[in-house]
């Protein structure tokens, strides 16, 4: 489940509808529940202008956000949960159900929309596949077995 909690927040009238009165949010907490993290962050600042953002803050760490990610709680690199390093080491041998691979290279490559994402190199203990390239959101996945 992911969610922020934003009932707390002031209000105010808005062409005869209650909103969020993010002007006045300054200061305030808010929860959240992003996956398996609880905890708060406080809203910094508030920038209006064509794509409204808010100054987060959370374990020391400050980050600019649009309004409209907040609200739908996109808080992945705020809590270091979406993050351009690595996760996986050279070396580590993941072992289940579906798959005994080793990983042993890794690199980031384009994709069609011109994002690096990032790719693993593997050898697989079950087939002896030795050339398979997986992307890292799929290796992280429990249900990918070997090319």
């Amino acid at each position: 489940m992911r969610k922020v909690f934003l009932e707390n927040l002031p209000r105010k009238m808005y062409k005869g509808k209650d909103c969020i009165d993010w002007e006045n949010s300054k200061g305030y907490e808010v929860n959240f529940v992003y996956d398996d993290i609880e905890g708060n962050l406080e809203i910094i600042d508030y920038i209006r202008d064509k794509n409204s953002k808010l100054l987060l803050k959370y374990n020391k760490k400050e980050i600019l956000m649009r309004l409209s990610h907040f609200r739908k709680c996109k808080l992945g690199n705020l809590l270091n949960v979406n993050t351009t390093d690595f996760k996986v080491e050279i070396g580590t041998h993941i072992k289940d159900d579906k798959r005994d691979i080793i990983i042993i290279d890794r690199e980031y490559r384009l994709n069609k929309n011109g994002q690096n994402c990032k790719y693993y190199k593997y050898k697989c203990n079950k087939c002896g596949w030795e050339e398979g390239w997986m992307l890292e959101t799929n290796l992280l996945s429990q249900n990918n077995r070997c090319s």
